[in-house]
């Protein structure tokens, strides 16, 4: 070996890291007023998650001294649910509860009224969905995993033999 041996490094530009910076749920509005859809990036197939997220009172539309009343659909949704809204001085936070319960591309509405008239505000989620075995995502900022549900076909498999006979 020659005594000038080459030191190779990987060097990253820490000013230009852009790591944990676009970890953020995104808020966008859509393309009716009333519209607004809120990407939470990458989930994993029959999590549960509590999620929460802010916007701005101008953004939602949202008058001072409203209150926010969610608008339930005519057919029950057991994977996504509001658990609370709250509007404070400039903002509005919504707290979500959403089970991602199907592969790839996941949409859930959910919906709410000022002071419970008036025309409804609609929020459309959307996240991609990792199935199993296909690793673990890095969560979004206030998304949380509250729980794990087991798989049909993981239930059903056991080694139990039963009771002996006799």
């Amino acid at each position: 070996m020659t005594a000038n041996k080459e030191h190779h490094h990987v060097h990253f530009n820490e000013g230009n890291d852009t790591f944990g910076r676009d970890n953020e749920i995104i808020i966008k509005p859509g393309a009716e007023p009333n519209i607004f859809q809120i990407h939470l990036g990458f989930l994993q197939i029959n999590h549960r998650y509590a999620i929460s997220f802010s916007s701005s009172k101008t953004m939602m539309r949202v008058k001072d001294g409203a209150k926010l009343v969610p608008v339930s659909p005519t057919v029950p949704n057991f994977n996504c649910t509001f658990s609370k809204i709250e509007v404070d001085a400039n903002q509005v936070n919504f707290f979500v509860e959403l089970f991602a319960h199907k592969e790839k591309l996941l949409k859930e509405e959910l919906a709410f009224q000022m002071n419970n008239e008036g025309d409804k505000t609609i929020l459309q989620l959307t996240a991609r969905v990792l199935g199993k075995g296909k690793g673990t995502p890095l969560l979004k900022d206030n998304i949380h995993c509250i729980g794990v549900e087991q798989d049909e076909d993981e239930s059903e498999a056991s080694d139990w033999q039963g009771f002996p006979e006799g």
